[in-house]
């Protein structure tokens, strides 16, 4: 409120903003916190206080079918623990149901970018399997050990955040399915 003319905190069903007031809604990080009874009343209001034309800037936590993800849901009470609760990410669905979400409500994806649908960094995989996944698997349980080498080492871990960045923005874009995305970069118009 001390740097914009104006400013409201509310939640977000409804927003108290009259409808057609903005050129731009950004959200980031906001959409996978959401229940998934209450989704289609945020989209609609997203839609209902833009302008005709009006853009929505969204980073989504998703769903995935990312290959490490199936094995993760093999165990829903783990999946649950160390991939669900620690961000509280109630209302997960996949980046292709979100997309069909947001155009139920008039809002167009102008552009779309895949986040984390190819290899993880060492951080997820200290974050999501460094724990009882390590038992039910080799495979995961040396990629938890290279990834703490990584983590240990900076300049392993440089060179891994730079080739994973290449890779997801380059190759990753066209490569991988919609579908195995943990996040969607997603620009919406309203019709």
């Amino acid at each position: 409120a001390q740097h914009y003319r104006l400013a409201v905190q509310s939640g977000l069903i409804p927003i108290p903003i009259e409808s057609g007031a903005f050129d731009c809604v950004v959200t980031s990080h906001v959409i996978g916190h959401i229940p998934a009874p209450e989704k289609d009343a945020v989209c609609a209001e997203i839609a209902r206080v833009l302008k005709p034309g009006g853009r929505s800037v969204n980073v989504i936590e998703t769903d995935s079918l990312h290959p490490l993800l199936r094995f993760a849901k093999q165990w829903p009470e783990l999946y649950q623990r160390y991939f669900i609760d620690p961000d509280g990410h109630v209302g997960l669905e996949l980046p292709s149901a979100v997309l069909e979400r947001f155009a139920r409500h008039r809002l167009r994806a102008i552009a779309c970018w895949k986040m984390e649908a190819g290899p993880f960094h060492p951080r997820q995989w200290l974050k999501h399997f460094d724990n009882e996944y390590r038992e039910r698997s080799p495979r995961i349980a040396r990629a938890v050990e290279r990834s703490r080498r990584a983590i240990g080492n900076p300049a392993l871990l440089a060179a891994a955040e730079i080739g994973l960045g290449v890779v997801h923005y380059t190759v990753g874009q066209w490569s991988y399915p919609l579908d195995h995305a943990q996040f969607l970069a997603v620009v919406f118009e309203k019709e």
